[in-house]
């Protein structure tokens, strides 16, 4: 199945997170519970090492998640909240502001009509894989409607189930 994944633009502002936070963890985020409803307090880091700015555009990726400036979060949150998708959300605050984390907790099989999913890791482990997957309709709704220079989105020919299906 065709499909999208979003990620941070490199040489673009950044989260930088408290050590004591897991990144890993949060990227492999098994539980709704472990997402929804929490709060991270952030340094958004806007420069290169040679302090050259990095650019903000509002929309990135973080940790597994489509992120977006706290104004654009309804209408991002509407979009994606369609056909049976689990959404979990979270608070980032940076010294610029609000931002609204997005995580799929919903399953392709389960949902083939979301706009935004997830699928197991492979058939020997049930558990969610890391990645996050978005449908074409998604994507080109948010390249319309928002300054996008902040992600890439890059087109996958998935399994519809598993990262790492069984060879034949």
């Amino acid at each position: 199945m065709l499909c999208h994944k979003i990620k941070h633009t490199i040489g673009t502002a950044v989260f930088v997170f408290d050590p004591s936070i897991s990144i890993l963890d949060m990227e492999e985020a098994q539980h709704f519970e472990m997402i929804d409803g929490k709060h991270f307090d952030v340094l958004e880091s806007c420069f290169d090492s040679d302090g050259s700015p990095y650019p903000r555009y509002g929309l990135t990726e973080s940790i597994g998640m489509l992120v977006a400036p706290a104004d654009a979060a309804p209408a991002i949150r509407d979009a994606l909240n369609q056909q049976g998708a689990r959404i979990a959300e979270c608070t980032f605050t940076s010294q610029y502001g609000d931002y609204i984390g997005f995580r799929a907790f919903n399953l392709h099989e389960d949902t083939p009509q979301a706009p935004v999913f997830r699928i197991r890791t492979s058939p020997d482990n049930p558990d969610l894989w890391m990645d996050q997957y978005y449908s074409s309709e998604f994507v080109d709704w948010l390249k319309a409607n928002f300054d996008t220079r902040g992600i890439q989105t890059r087109t996958f020919d998935q399994d519809p189930h598993y990262n790492s299906p069984e060879k034949k």
